[in-house]
């Protein structure tokens, strides 16, 4: 059970300092600290209402912007990715081309393999027709 001092605390537009029995509002410093504190209170109590206006503005402005002024909006992101696009798309024709030109490469020294090969068989056809030839020209002799 609260005493009556308590009970007294209780009740709404309780002030300490009348029940101290002395007024903390005469004092020169804190009538300063009090001012100060309703300036800031005042202050922090405007912001709060104009950041509620912001947001309240922004969400109506979200729920009514149409979609071609969403896209403009891009535009500035587009208008920056544009060049790295166009970079992007010359470089995958480079490479492209550079593919098929390794491919044309590597037809041609496929068919130099076969070239050489035939070529080697017949130099060897060659050299074995003249030792042959030669052998059978020192035998007659």
């Amino acid at each position: 059970m609260p005493s009556p001092d308590q009970k007294d605390t209780m009740k709404p537009g309780y002030e300490p300092s009348k029940k101290a029995g002395m007024s903390l509002r005469g004092h020169p410093a804190c009538a300063m600290e009090i001012k100060l504190l309703k300036e800031a209170t005042a202050r922090m109590e405007r912001n709060m209402q104009e950041l509620l206006l912001k947001k309240q503005e922004d969400d109506v402005a979200v729920v009514n912007t149409p979609s071609s002024c969403v896209t403009s909006q891009n535009f500035d992101n587009d208008n920056f990715l544009l060049p790295l696009k166009e970079m992007y798309t010359d470089l995958l024709n480079k490479k492209a081309k550079i593919e098929e030109q390794m491919m044309e490469v590597s037809r041609s020294l496929c068919a130099m393999e076969v070239l050489m090969e035939k070529l080697k068989s017949s130099v060897e056809e060659t050299k074995e027709a003249e030792s042959t030839a030669s052998n059978d020209t020192t035998n007659r002799g």
